[in-house]
């Protein structure tokens, strides 16, 4: 699959789509969180049956039209939910 170029978190747009690492798409990015003061990455919230914190460890890759996880599907459905 062609996710485009390679970009920052910092272009990171809301509704980009999140794959877990077997490439099925679990879920669409809600916000990107970040210490912009510091340009810290701390993750991302998404979308995956409910808002779901993904920390900045369990990105691999973030891409023009998707953000790659380390995590496989069964994983995804394990993270902790967000308020």
């Amino acid at each position: 699959m062609d996710y485009g170029p390679p970009i920052s978190y910092m272009v990171l747009a809301a509704g980009t789509e999140v794959v877990c690492s077997e490439g099925n798409v679990v879920g669409r990015v809600n916000r990107v969180l970040a210490v912009a003061e510091k340009d810290i990455f701390d993750g991302i919230l998404i979308d995956a049956d409910g808002p779901r914190f993904v920390d900045a460890y369990q990105v691999d890759y973030i891409y023009e039209r998707a953000v790659v996880l380390t995590l496989p599907s069964a994983e995804v459905a394990q993270l902790p939910r967000h308020n």
